[in-house]
């Protein structure tokens, strides 16, 4: 992608919370003690899929908010991440804005896309300049998941009571903390394994292994175990994680619980863990005869998730199964990022 080429001080947001969080980072980092004031912005989401979402212009809160930071709505230039290779486009992104030091970075993440964090704090510690940032939005539970708040304080002339709600909001910006590495070791070229494992240190989480033969899933020192058809159903999920091999594409290996063939799929897994003529068996591929009912998918996702919990505590989340997107486009999946997931023996498809 062509970056403009007079010096910028650029803001990316990476979230699956479009239009909201283009405003809520706006907002946050033109409130930070040192005031960040982007005439550029690029979004990072797959959900931006028109005009309306992709620019958050047209939104009738955009202008409110301009005027009451002293914007200039005019300097501030959009462009939508649209690539089919994200992780190789990241890379070049930063490599592009780091030639003319004038040029500023405000890179900002919610809680839709910190699986990404691990990768990114990489490629900030390589190729980022001293004046770049990483940094992750925190927004109050309470209005995290509300479709209509923008920002604390927001004009809302349909609804002056949901004005004055949202203006007790919290949104804040916090940084990221990452390893830069130093001038003579980027001058060299000498950017080794170790050294990006070491930048990866902070926020990496443990790799996640799976042994399909003795029906183990081990993270750290820890061992998981469940019944088959647990066992089955999160190898099936892992398994679609690590086959589509991106880390950067938000809902790669990500799927929908009535997306057709999908309890095909599982009961082939689920065969190889329990006996064919078992009643067991036999009562699992009666109830996903027409594909998975809704229940039955969200109870094995909630059984999963309990496990880890038990076993893992607040380690948890990056091995459970979330899902992405808004009501009627939910996919479901693994967000840990497949270089971290390995297969020990049992499993040659992958």
């Amino acid at each position: 992608m062509k970056l403009f080429s007079e010096p910028k001080r650029t803001l990316v947001v990476s979230s699956e919370r479009m239009p909201g969080a283009i405003l809520s980072s706006l907002y946050s980092a033109a409130m930070m003690p040192e005031p960040f004031i982007p005439n550029c912005i690029f979004l990072h989401s797959s959900y931006c899929q028109n005009e309306t979402v992709r620019n958050a212009k047209s939104l009738p809160h955009w202008n409110p908010l301009c005027t009451q930071l002293g914007l200039n709505t005019n300097n501030i230039m959009f462009e939508y991440i649209d690539c089919k290779n994200p992780d190789i486009w990241v890379a070049d992104f930063l490599k592009e804005q780091c030639r003319n030091p004038a040029n500023h970075l405000l890179w900002v993440v919610d809680k839709s896309y910190e699986r990404i964090l691990p990768e990114l704090s990489q490629l900030f510690s390589i190729f980022s300049s001293p004046g770049d940032s990483l940094c992750r939005l925190i927004i109050d539970k309470k209005y995290d998941n509300h479709k209509e708040f923008y920002y604390p304080g927001q004009r809302d002339p349909l609804s002056v009571d949901r004005q004055r709600q949202f203006s007790s909001a919290s949104v804040k910006l916090e940084n990221i903390p990452f390893i830069r590495l130093n001038a003579a070791t980027m001058a060299s070229g000498k950017i080794t394994n170790d050294i990006l494992s070491q930048t990866g240190k902070l926020l990496s989480p443990q790799i996640l292994t799976i042994y399909p033969d003795r029906q183990n899933i081990q993270v750290g020192p820890h061992i998981i175990k469940m019944s088959p058809l647990l066992f089955a159903f999160y190898f099936w999920m892992v398994r679609l994680r690590k086959r589509s091999g991106n880390t950067f594409t938000p809902d790669a290996g990500f799927i929908s619980y009535d997306d057709q063939g999908r309890s095909t799929e599982f009961l082939n897994i689920y065969r190889q863990y329990c006996d064919e003529l078992s009643s067991h068996y036999e009562k699992t591929e009666n109830a996903l005869a027409s594909g998975f009912p809704k229940d039955y998918f969200f109870e094995k996702v909630s059984l999963i998730k309990r496990t880890f919990n038990e076993v893992l505590g607040d380690i948890a989340d990056a091995y459970v199964i979330h899902s992405i997107g808004k009501r009627h486009h939910t996919r479901y999946g693994i967000h840990l990022p497949p270089h971290l997931i390995q297969f020990i023996s049992g499993d040659p498809d992958v």
